[in-house]
């Protein structure tokens, strides 16, 4: 019998640290939690399914977080989301304002007993 064990990997992107507006932070995979914090202004991260800016389009859009000042934004997923191409994000709001980007991917490990 073969059984389907996963466990995340989690990482950080800090916009302003890194000098980055837009970045693929993961190649094909599954994402299990994400959360957005913001600093100095509020923020706005879009979430594609891609690789470059080329694919920044209402069609591979995945996911939309909001951060103000004084709150974040977090979402896990019971179900996480898949991404054929890999995750492509996108600071549309607070450049230079310290949002930083938190998420987990999920990574498959197989078994057989």
């Amino acid at each position: 019998m073969v059984h389907k064990l996963t466990y995340s990997k989690p990482e950080t992107l800090d916009f302003g640290a890194e000098g980055v507006t837009q970045k693929q932070i993961a190649g094909p995979c599954e994402l299990g939690y994400i959360k957005l914090a913001a600093s100095a202004s509020a923020a706005v991260v879009k979430v594609y399914d891609g690789t470059s800016s080329a694919d920044v389009n209402n069609q591979q859009l995945k996911w939309v977080l909001d951060a103000s000042t004084t709150d974040t934004d977090g979402d896990g997923f019971a179900y996480p989301l898949e991404f054929i191409r890999g995750i492509f994000v996108v600071l549309e709001q607070g450049a230079g304002a310290g949002a930083i980007l938190s998420y987990a991917v999920v990574l498959p490990h197989h078994t057989e007993d």
